[in-house]
């Protein structure tokens, strides 16, 4: 078996930014799909969210879907279980409480993640190509992520 290669501390730095930006993204591009509107997502503190890692900014919808809302804010643990085959709570715990302060009991919640489970892995492309872009950028506008979702529909590599 071949030895395995030691990561750079520049390697060690970028794997947890890109699970952050992949959770965030996962926001994003759900809210996005389900007609929301992003005003930018980003990584690291946001002045109107103490303590997060990762942000996406929403515009407040005057008559929410409660259903739409709980499976954008079940969308980045869907990413974790996807991309990394784990939910990691220090990430999603926030996001689940939030679905919880619908309304939703927690069996209704279940399926909704369930549902969010496939939405992740039906959008995968674009969820991974919102990441890399707000890993690399540390911030996307709405213009910005709509047009890494638009190349990850066409297929396209590279910006």
């Amino acid at each position: 078996m071949p030895a395995r290669k030691k990561q750079t501390a520049e390697e060690r730095r970028a794997v947890p930014r890109l699970r952050v930006a992949r959770h965030e993204a996962a926001h994003a591009v759900c809210a996005v799909k389900m007609g929301l509107y992003v005003h930018s997502c980003g990584l690291g503190a946001h002045r109107m969210m103490r303590g997060s890692a990762g942000w996406t900014k929403l515009r407040e919808q005057r008559c929410p879907d409660p259903l739409e809302w709980a499976h954008v804010f079940l969308a980045g643990d869907a990413a974790e279980r996807h991309f990394y085959r784990q939910s990691r709570r220090a990430f999603s715990g926030d996001d689940w409480s939030k679905a919880r302060a619908l309304g939703f009991r927690d069996r209704s919640l279940d399926s909704i993640a369930l549902s969010a489970d496939v939405f992740v892995a039906e959008h995968a492309a674009a969820i991974d190509r919102v990441a890399y872009a707000l890993a690399g950028e540390g911030q996307l506008s709405r213009p910005a992520l709509l047009k890494a979702i638009r190349a990850a529909s066409r297929g396209k590599k590279g910006e």
